[in-house]
């Protein structure tokens, strides 16, 4: 696989950018002119994409960083799904959204899962996990239509 030269570059002044900027705006220290939290953004991102060990060291643990936050990013959809708040009423609410998300991933599942299956442990059969995880994800589609809201 060819990667462009500059992409680690480029992910690494992407990665300061967010992170500055969602600081500055959470900490709401210029809330009235928006573009000076952009510009201090811009400016360590380009310092961070200048610094050649941060930028290899972010070719080297972002793959792992994302593939943590994928993990807590399903862990906080299912504790959104599972969980009650407070506009929810008897439990019901609308499961239409959620039920295109776990029908993509399951497209994507059955798409990739020649690459995914390498990361699994080696007393694992392929063929049996994903016959479970096709299983739990369309007793989830049923679970959300059963509790949707009409």
């Amino acid at each position: 696989m060819i990667i462009d030269p500059y992409m680690p570059f480029f992910a690494a002044f992407l990665l300061i950018f967010a992170i500055v900027l969602g600081l500055l705006t959470t900490a709401k220290l210029f809330t009235e002119n928006k573009k000076v939290n952009a510009a201090i953004a811009i400016a360590f991102g380009l310092f961070a994409a200048m610094y050649d060990p941060f930028v290899e060291g972010v070719q080297t643990y972002l793959p792992y960083a994302a593939a943590l936050l994928v993990v807590v990013f399903f862990f906080v959809l299912l504790k959104k799904i599972f969980g009650k708040s407070d506009d929810q009423k008897g439990g019901k609410y609308d499961a239409v959204p959620i039920t295109v998300v776990l029908i993509s991933l399951i497209g994507i599942l059955i798409s990739q899962w020649y690459r995914i299956q390498a990361f699994l442990p080696a007393e694992l059969d392929p063929t049996s996990a994903a016959w479970v995880i096709g299983i739990a994800a369309i007793l989830a589609i049923f679970w959300f239509a059963y509790k949707h809201n009409p």
